[in-house]
């Protein structure tokens, strides 16, 4: 087997008839070689469809990923359009309580301020009673003290008059004794 192998033939080249071995060879040569061409325009073929294959895998496998993105971008985009509304929503109960409460403090607020308005009126009112009920103490006992004291002048003025009158009285007895007495005499 080894021995009939390519023999490589060095003579000059004289045209001659190839040898049916040489024609086998040949033959066999080319054949191997047409193979040959075959295998490696299959293998070529191979590797092209695989490596289309792997393209459309690759773009097939992108196509996903980006519908995927894009499916996931949309939830998101939901949810978070979703979450802002029960946000709002949660928000806008929350200022509405605390719209209330505010609401309710200023009210109350409002009330205690009244009141306070009240009570102080009725507080200022209470010392105005009280201060003309002293001031017309004060006066009624002023005209008490000056009635007393007319009333007292008046009794000396009368007790004088009445001492003046018995006075003159007794003046007037004792003059009459003595005169009475010197009629005697």
């Amino acid at each position: 087997a080894m021995g009939l192998g390519r023999q490589v033939v060095t003579t000059r080249r004289v045209s001659r008839q190839p040898t049916p071995l040489e024609r086998f060879q040949m033959r066999q040569e080319a054949e191997l070689a047409r193979v040959q061409r075959e295998a490696d325009h299959a293998e070529r073929m191979c590797r092209l469809q695989q490596e289309r294959d792997a393209k459309q895998r690759v773009r097939a496998a992108l196509r996903d990923k980006r519908q995927e993105t894009a499916r996931l971008r949309r939830y998101h985009d939901e949810f978070q359009v979703a979450q802002r509304r029960r946000g709002l929503r949660q928000r806008n109960r929350e200022q509405q309580a605390l719209r209330k409460v505010v609401e309710r403090s200023l009210s109350r607020h409002r009330e205690e301020q009244r009141e306070a308005r009240r009570l102080a009126k009725e507080e200022r009112a209470e010392q105005e009673r009280a201060h003309h009920l002293k001031v017309a103490a004060l006066e009624q006992r002023f005209r008490d003290q000056m009635d007393m004291l007319k009333e007292r002048l008046a009794c000396e003025r009368q007790a004088d008059t009445l001492t003046a009158k018995e006075e003159a009285r007794e003046v007037q007895r004792l003059r009459a004794r003595f005169r009475k007495a010197l009629a005697r005499e």
